[in-house]
């Protein structure tokens, strides 16, 4: 004999009163979902700046916000196809050890990040910039010549012909 068993959605379970600890559950992800308002959040984003990529015709441009860097302590290396940016944002002792003060919040966090994104094409590695400007980091990645865009003259099949007779036929690059 088959028994059939019926189960509920996980996110339906605390609409149903068969799951006693359901609002109980609910509870407690409530409280720790908090938690991101005022440190995880933050920490979050130091551990995984934001960034953005962009690609034009002969470069791979991208741009990151990390705030409160300098710009010694930020490493960036480009091995095959991956881009990695790294950094350390350290710890100002001075402020936090009192100097008669007594904190009452410390929101600010201090510590190491590391990105790593695939790049869209090969890349020129001996010929990368990066500029740190007022917390926003620019690398520009000027794309390899074996990746940029050719353009070739097409022929008619007159002009082939009567190159032939002449000389061997090749197809120039236009510029």
């Amino acid at each position: 004999m088959n028994t059939l068993t019926r189960k509920e959605p996980a996110n339906l379970r605390s609409l149903f009163p068969r799951f006693p600890f359901g609002l109980f559950r609910d509870e407690v992800d409530n409280a720790f979902s908090h938690l991101g308002d005022w440190e995880g959040q933050w920490a979050t984003q130091m551990l995984n700046p934001s960034l953005d990529v962009a690609e034009s015709e002969n470069s791979i441009d991208v741009t990151m916000d990390i705030p409160g860097m300098k710009a010694e302590n930020i490493d960036i290396e480009v091995v095959s196809n991956i881009l990695t940016i790294s950094g350390e944002r350290s710890e100002q002792k001075e402020e936090k050890k009192g100097n008669g003060k007594a904190f009452h919040r410390v929101e600010r966090h201090m510590g190491q990040f590391s990105r790593s994104i695939s790049l869209p094409c090969a890349v020129d590695q001996s010929h990368v910039e990066a500029t740190y400007d007022n917390g926003v980091l620019k690398v520009r990645l000027p794309k390899a010549e074996e990746t940029k865009a050719r353009k070739f003259k097409v022929m008619d099949k007159q002009e082939v012909e009567h190159k032939s007779e002449s000389a061997p036929v090749t197809n120039p690059v236009t510029e």
